[in-house]
């Protein structure tokens, strides 16, 4: 009712836009879709090989992914034009940001394409709008995401400004919005949503450990101690809610398989002074069982592992039906040859140790520690209890298996083990207020086992959480920030009950997300003065209301009525939604036992089967009257009382759909942030990512609902700069983005110029692409015959260059004959100085070592004890020759500075004589213009010839110090020669060692890439071996179902036959009774008529004689009046037949006074 209330008004079904295509151009780049069996890559970056209306075929070409790089190159055949989206500007695909909401173009191809480049980048966090998407990297070594850059987050201002995309950042944003009352409402939530394994647990906690830290930022000591030891006892709860509520799945092996709000409650200061718990929608089955290669709660494993768990009769984790229904078991072999089990979350006798070491932190008794582990481990014995059949139509427990059930009486403390194992197998039925016993099957049997389970263990967990309450909850003066962690949307290939519970939480998230992201994106469209008076957003308030108000309510009306099926429930939804709900609502003619939801994120398909079972509370009062009898308190006092759970009977569903509305109540009272966790392969690991996988996550969690909201406004945002540069080709005059719109004919409907950007509908964006190509067609054309004019010009001089080419060649040949004879009189004028400067300097050498022989030999011949004449010529030669390597400096860099000088002079003499080539060309084209003759040219030519000679002569003069110096330097080239030597074979060296690193990295990348098709292959035959296991317990699950239902059909034929044999021995009973009273009414009968009988025959005789006696005297008077009293005769015979009339009349008198029932004969009776 409240969800229908807070959404009533969106009335109309506003559906995205039609999203419209590029048609693929040929060599353009482009991103397409890939999702086959082997490949499932989503939008993978290439380039359109061929287009031929419908069908194009791709080259992929994606750096931006090292996982997939051995695709690169291969062509993809047979796409369809909504496969591939080509990508007219290719700056598209280079943009990296951190809001994806920023990109030029918003389409999922661009989205996907960002966030792998960024994944592979390690990036994991990217905002797109309100939401931050966290793709979980399976990894903590990445350094920009380490806790010691979280001091970086907590010296910003009120926003995070200066970081990158975090979830640091959505906490502290959250945190001060809810202190400076930035937002209209003080009080903050975040939403963290995801699948299993996508991170949600973690990005929880790291929100909750930086509110912390931000919290205590200032203050007192006893401020920061007091919100520190609140923010302890938060972790400490999460160790015992995790042990309870979490398990191992096949995607994750800590997945937590409940919804929790927690409502973080701060002082009116900032200060963390508490929390409260709320859960969401436990996952009962998963107490009991568990799918291929997965596990039950992690409770029943860490009780098996402690240390001292025969205190609870319990053995090892194999020994039960629960713990060991998923096979998976973490096991490691040990060197000596054993087993060492210790590995795996909440696997170890540590954990037992940790676990309970929390509860007593948070004020748990030992004895109720205790007692908790004894319903854990009862729920592990009843288990294993097996019914067998009676050889009847009821079930007794299995001899084999009763010592479990003993056990488990003595876990829970049951007072009357025989009640219990009555109830297990028997159940009452109350019908016309009498109660029957009824046997149940051992399937029924094992059904009531399980309920109990189920319903003992659920509300442990709930007594948990109210323990969690009792320690963290504190009445508070400021605001809270509330922390939902729930589960995300789910889509499987059979979905019952618990996925419409699960996806009307979603659905009704998406719808408060919806509305919020489209009212922050009219207000920025207001910012840049857009007109947004006829956008409409993608509304699924109608979906929320259908679930709520038709499914959900069916379902309970159906439950309250003793005689109602599934099919029922499908047959009444389906009339009231198939019209109603068209939209939404979808139910095929071959159908007949699902219906399908048309969500927000995909479409579902519903099988209806059990859904009444689910949606009801299937624990018999006579099992919690059993159960709250028990001798242990803790365990008396989880189930609730019998009569007081009756009277606040509510179905599973009708309970959730309440809390869902208290939740959204919460929610729409605070201001939202949204944090996405995605997990971005299915098989997880480093690096790994798969687009399709991916995309669908995007799609489950509203991120690209955002996008959608997006397109349903104007999702192509392009700022003014980047607009004009682009799209001034449509109209050259223009000066702005305002009169390139109106040149393209775009009305203000589908394109308005803002304040920053240019907006425009995806239709508009398509439509100046197309301008644009059709401008450039145009341009291209003049410019090819603009570049055919010029080609065909050049012909033309190259022919007439071609006939006077013996000429052209005569004079450069001539002009190099000159050259040649003048540099070579320059080499011997060179020869002759270099010989001279050599043989000056060899003399002064030789008088510089006379010298120096000179003074050795007064050296050695001077008195060894005269220091201060040996320390003046010390000092002396060290002079000389401090000054000789003064001159060998100064020389070496006169030397440098000729050699530098010598380049340029030699480069600028090719320059020269090259130009003097090039010119004497150009005047000889323009000589057959008529501008010069042949004589001025070679005039000319011989002129510049001469002068190019004298320079050179004066530029050779400096070549001659070169040759004076060689014999100074031979010794420094030497070393710079060994120096170099030296380098080249350590540079070859490095080189060696860099290839043999590039070949250790080529060969590590195909052992890895080997090892992930290994692994990619094992992926699938396990895939392949869990659906099989999946179709065969899908089958047995059927059978059972099918059995189950045969036997409930034939209890009710024994219920229905027991009261219709009531019925005929009461009907036989009313017959023998009415016989009884048709007996004595034919004795009756038969009395009366003997007496009549009797009165009639005594009548009849004395009428007889008397007739005789009249006849007798008529005889004597006819003989007497014979003789002619004719008179007399006559009046004496009336007189007589007059009497007979009498005496009839009489007679039939007697018979009419006979009573009515004696009327007709006495009726037959059978031989009883």
């Amino acid at each position: 009712a409240t969800v229908s209330v807070l959404y009533c008004r969106h009335v109309d079904v506003a559906m995205p836009p039609k999203e419209v295509f590029l048609e693929p151009d040929v060599g353009s780049p482009c991103l397409f879709f890939i999702d086959n069996d082997d490949e499932k890559h989503g939008w993978t970056q290439g380039t359109v090989q061929s287009w031929d209306g419908k069908i194009a075929s791709c080259k992929a070409k994606d750096p931006s992914n090292p996982v997939a790089k051995w695709e690169t190159g291969k062509v993809y055949d047979k796409l369809k034009a909504e496969s591939v989206y080509c990508v007219t500007n290719a700056e598209v695909l280079d943009e990296d940001v951190h809001d994806l909401l920023n990109l030029t173009v918003l389409h999922d191809s661009t989205l996907l394409h960002v966030l792998r480049k960024r994944f592979i980048n390690n990036y994991v966090y990217t905002n797109v709008g309100a939401i931050t998407v966290a793709l979980n990297p399976f990894t903590y070594e990445i350094p920009w995401y380490k806790e010691d850059q979280m001091p970086k987050y907590l010296s910003e201002g009120e926003r995070i400004e200066n970081n990158i995309p975090h979830s640091w950042a959505v906490a502290h944003n959250t945190y001060w919005e809810m202190r400076t009352g930035a937002s209209e409402k003080a009080d903050q939530c975040v939403l963290v949503s995801g699948e299993s394994g996508a991170g949600k647990t973690e990005a929880a906690k790291i929100v909750m450990k930086y509110l912390a830290a931000l919290s205590c930022k200032s203050g007192s000591d006893a401020q920061k101690q007091a919100a520190l030891s609140v923010g302890s006892k938060i972790n400490t709860s999460s160790n015992p809610l995790e042990c309870f509520g979490n398990a191992s799945t096949v995607r994750n092996p800590n997945s937590s398989r409940f919804g929790k709000w927690m409502c973080v409650k701060f002082s009116s200061d900032g200060f963390l002074v508490g929390a409260q718990i709320t859960k969401y929608l436990l996952e009962k089955s998963r107490i009991v069982t568990a799918a291929a290669d997965e596990r039950v709660y992690h409770a029943f494993y860490v009780l098996a592992k402690a240390n001292n768990k025969s205190n609870w009769g319990i053995s090892s984790e194999r020994d039960y039906n629960n713990t060991k229904a998923g096979g998976r078991f973490y096991t490691n072999k040990t060197k000596d040859g054993g087993i060492d089990e210790s590995i795996g979350e909440f696997n170890t006798s540590q954990a037992f140790d940790d676990v309970s070491n929390s509860l007593l932190e948070l004020d748990v008794s030992p004895e109720v520690v205790n007692s908790v582990w004894s319903v854990v481990a009862g729920v592990m014995n009843i288990e294993n209890v097996v019914f067998e059949s009676d050889g009847g139509e009821g079930s007794v427990i299995s001899a084999g298996t009763k010592q479990w059930l003993d056990k488990c009486i003595q876990s829970w403390g049951i007072r009357d083990p025989e009640e219990l194992k009555k109830e297990m197998v028997t159940k009452k039925l109350e019908v016309n207020k009498e109660i029957s016993i009824v046997p149940l099957n051992p399937f029924m049997a094992k059904d009531a086992r399980s309920a109990l389970s189920k319903a003992i263990y659920d509300h442990e967990f709930t007594w948990i959480i109210e323990t969690c309450n009792k320690t963290l909850d504190v009445e508070s003066d400021g605001n809270w920030i509330g922390l939902l962690d729930i589960f995300g949307f789910e889509n499987f290939k059979v979905n019952s009950f618990e996925q419409l519970c699960i996806n009307l939480a979603n659905e009704t998230l998406q719808l408060h997300y919806n509305k919020y992201i489209f009212e922050k994106d009219q207000m920025e469209c207001k910012a840049e003065n857009i007109d947004v008076s006829n956008v409409e957003f993608p509304d699924n308030a109608p979906c929320c209301r259908m679930i709520t108000q038709s499914i959900l309510t069916e379902l309970d009306s159906t439950c309250s009525l003793g005689s109602g099926t599934d099919d029922d429930f499908l047959s009444k939804v389906t009339d009231q939604c198939q019209d109603a709900y068209k939209d939404f609502f979808l139910r095929r003619p071959l159908d007949r036992t699902s219906f399908t939801i048309h969500h927000y994120a995909a479409d579902v398909s519903y099988e209806v089967e059990g859904f009444l079972e689910k949606n009801k509370d299937t624990l018999r009062p006579e099992m919690k009257r059993i159960m709250r009898d028990s001798t242990d308190p803790f365990i008396a006092s989880l189930l609730p009382s019998p009569d007081e759970d009756d009277s606040k009977k509510m179905t599973v569903g009708g309970y959730f759909k309440s809390q869902v509305a208290d939740l959204m109540e919460l929610i729409e009272s605070t201001n939202p942030h949204w944090i996405r966790c995605i997990k971005a392969h299915p098989q997880g690991g480093r690096l790994n990512f798969e687009g399709v996988h991916t995309l669908k996550q995007l799609s489950s969690s509203g991120v690209l609902g955002t996008v959608k909201i997006r397109k349903a406004g104007y999702p192509v945002r392009i700022k003014f700069d980047r607009f004009t540069q682009r799209y001034s080709i449509i109209s050259p005059n223009a000066a702005d983005p305002a009169s390139i719109l109106k040149e393209a004919g775009l009305e203000t409907k589908d394109a308005q110029v803002g304040t920053s950007r240019v907006f425009l509908k995806s239709e508009a964006y398509v439509d100046l692409e197309k301008l644009r190509k059709q401008k450039l067609e145009v341009y291209n054309a003049i410019v090819l015959a603009h570049c055919r004019a010029y080609l065909a010009i050049m012909d033309v001089k190259g022919r007439v260059l071609e006939k006077n080419k013996s000429v052209v060649d005569g004079l450069r040949e001539q002009v190099k004959k000159e050259l040649k004879e003048k540099e070579a009189q320059l080499l011997e004028q060179q020869k002759a100085a270099a010989e001279a400067e050599k043989a000056k300097l060899e003399a002064e050498r030789q008088a510089l070592a006379a010298v120096a022989e000179g003074l050795a030999n007064i050296g050695n011949e001077a008195d060894i004890s005269n220091k201060a004449i040996v320390d003046q010529e010390q000092r002396e030669w060290d002079n000389m020759f401090e000054s000789f390597n003064d001159e060998i400096i100064l020389i070496e860099e006169a030397i440098i500075e000729r050699e530098e000088r010598e380049l340029r002079e030699r480069l600028e003499r090719e320059a020269a004589e090259q130009k003097r080539i090039d010119d004497a060309a150009t005047l000889i084209q323009s000589t057959f213009r008529g501008y010069h003759t042949r004589e001025q040219i070679l005039m000319e030519l011989t002129e510049r010839a001469r002068s190019q000679l004298e320079f050179d002569l004066d530029a050779n003069m400096f070549r001659q110090h070169m040759l004076l110096t060689t014999l100074d330097v031979n010794r420094l080239k030497m070393e710079a020669d060994y120096l170099a030597a030296c380098r080249s074979k350590a540079i070859a060296d490095e080189r060696e060692a860099y290839w043999k690193q590039q070949e250790a990295r080529r060969q590590a990348q195909v052992r890895a890439v080997e090892a992930r098709k290994m692994e990619k292959y094992q992926a699938q035959q396990k895939e392949e071996e869990l659906i099989t296991e999946f179709a065969l317990s899908e089958a047995h699950r059927r059978r059972n179902t099918r059995l189950e239902d045969q036997e409930r059909a034939r209890d009710e034929r024994l219920v229905a036959n027991i009261d219709r044999r009531r019925n005929v021995k009461n009907i036989e009973n009313v017959a023998f009774a009415m016989r009884q009273q048709k007996i004595d009414e034919t004795a009756e009968y038969m009395a009366r008529r003997q007496d009549s009988q009797a009165l009639t025959q005594a009548a009849f005789a004395a009428h007889v004689e008397q007739s005789r006696a009249k006849n007798e005297e008529k005889k004597n008077a006819e003989q007497m009046y014979s003789n002619g009293q004719s008179q007399y005769a006559d009046r004496e015979r009336a007189l007589a037949i007059q009497e007979l009339d009498q005496h009839a009349l009489v007679h039939d008198n007697l018979q009419l006074t006979k009573s009515p029932i004696m009327a007709t004969p006495p009726p037959r009776f059978g031989s009883r």
